[in-house]
């Protein structure tokens, strides 16, 4: 591996659009098939992305993508766009913001790899550093690739 690109979808403000952020390191992959392309996205992001159709056209075009999605279990850009727009309002104080809870979740590993994909949940960050090596071994083999890290809020 030459070069690595990293595309960042997971911590972008709430005005950018989650649903372009997993396609994009597809095309991006696409382009630049000698580098690795490792997109990071939040989970909410994700779930709201289309998962399968993007994994379904990375295994389609044999495209070696590794995806990581943060995973804390909610739709944070729904949230920040509310306590922004309404900081005092009935959302900001609730336990549970409404339309924010990614409850119940799917296994967005099992997704994944039922497109081909090396994937695997990654639940504690000393776990990370081997998961992430066996996520590369795959991609460098021309395999997809996604880890799902469990992360807090």
């Amino acid at each position: 591996m030459s070069q690595v690109l990293l595309l960042d979808a997971a911590f972008r403000r709430p005005r950018l659009r989650p649903n372009g952020s997993a396609r994009r390191p597809l095309g991006a992959q696409k382009q630049g098939e000698s580098r690795q392309v490792i997109a990071t996205i939040g989970d909410g992001s994700y779930m709201f992305a289309n998962p399968v159709a993007c994994h379904q056209t990375a295994t389609a075009l044999k495209l070696p993508l590794l995806t990581i999605v943060f995973n804390n279990g909610i739709w944070n850009a729904v949230r920040r766009s509310t306590l922004y727009m309404y900081p005092d309002g009935s959302a900001a104080t609730a336990n549970t913001m409404p339309i924010t809870a990614l409850d119940p979740a799917p296994d967005y590993a099992a997704v994944a790899r039922a497109h081909g994909a090396h994937a695997e949940r990654v639940e504690t960050g000393a776990d990370l550093p081997a998961a992430l090596q066996r996520a590369l071994a795959a991609t460098g083999s021309g395999q997809q690739a996604m880890l799902e890290v469990m992360v807090s809020y």
